[in-house]
C-alpha cells in the first residue's frame, strides 16, 4: 500500500493493490488548486517493509530554475564517514546556474506514522555554485557526534537535507529538500509471513527479506 501525507501528517491519498513491473510502481497524485505548503511525504509498504520520501510544496509560481540534491540514500553513523552530496541547479531550458547555495541538515525520527524533528538549530553551510553544481560535505564531528551542537540517538531515523539556491544573475531564490535514512548497517532484514502466535510443538516457519543499501 502507498499513501501520501500533507505537512500535518494527514493522509490525503491511498493507493492500494498496485502492481509493480521489475520492482517499479508508477502512479499519479494530483494536488489541489491551493495545496498546503510545506514538506509532504510519500510512504510505500511492500512485504512488511516500509520506505518513505519527502517532497516540498511551495507557492504556485513556477520557479525560474530547478534544484536537485544528489546524495546517498543512507547514512551509517558507526562508519564515521562524511555525509556528502552534490547540488545541481539549472533552468528548465538547460541553462546552468551560477550563484550560491546554503545546505542545511536537521535530524528527525519516524514514530507511529509521524515525523518528529528535533528542536535543534539546523547545521548550515554555504557553497558557491559554478556551472550549475556545488559539492557539499559534513563531517561526522560536525553532525554532532562527540559535539554538543546537536546529537543523534537511537531514535534518529533520518536527516532532512535542505538546499537554498540563489542565482547571482537575477537574485532568484529556489528551495528544495530531500531526506537521507539513518541506519546502523548497509543490510536491512525484515521478517515476512511469520506466525503471530507460535504454536507449541509445531515448527516455526518464516521468511526473511534482506535488503542492501548502496552508499
Amino acid at each position: 500500500m502507498d499513501r501520501t501525507k500533507d505537512p500535518e501528517n494527514n493522509i490525503v491519498q491511498k493507493f492500494q493493490n498496485l502492481t509493480s513491473y521489475l520492482g517499479v510502481v508508477s502512479t499519479e497524485f494530483v494536488l489541489s488548486i491551493n495545496p498546503m505548503l510545506g514538506n509532504w511525504s510519500i510512504e510505500a509498504t511492500a512485504d512488511n517493509t516500509q520506505s518513505s520520501a519527502m517532497f516540498n510544496v511551495t507557492n504556485g509560481d513556477l520557479p525560474e530554475f530547478d534544484v536537485t540534491i544528489n546524495s546517498s540514500n543512507v547514512y551509517i553513523p558507526t562508519q564515521q564517514l562524511n555525509l556528502t552530496g552534490t547540488i545541481i541547479a539549472k533552468s528548465f531550458l538547460g541553462k546552468l546556474i551560477n550563484g550560491s547555495v546554503t545546505v542545511s541538515l536537521k535530524p528527525f525520527y519516524y514514530y507511529y506514522d509521524y515525523y518528529y524533528f528535533y528542536n535543534y538549530t539546523p547545521l548550515n553551510k554555504t557553497y558557491k555554485i559554478v556551472s550549475g553544481s556545488a559539492n557539499f560535505s559534513f563531517t561526522y564531528k560536525e553532525m554532532g557526534y562527540n559535539n554538543s551542537y546537536w546529537y543523534w540517538d537511537w531514535y534518529t531515523t533520518g536527516v532532512l537535507v535542505n538546499a537554498l539556491v540563489t542565482d547571482e544573475l537575477t537574485g532568484t531564490v529556489v528551495n528544495t529538500s530531500s531526506h537521507i535514512r539513518v541506519t546502523d548497517s548497509v543490510y536491512n532484514l525484515t521478517m515476512i509471513g511469520e506466525p503471530q502466535v507460535p504454536a507449541f510443538g509445531f515448527n516455526y516457519t518464516a521468511k526473511v527479506c534482506s535488503l542492501y543499501y548502496f552508499l
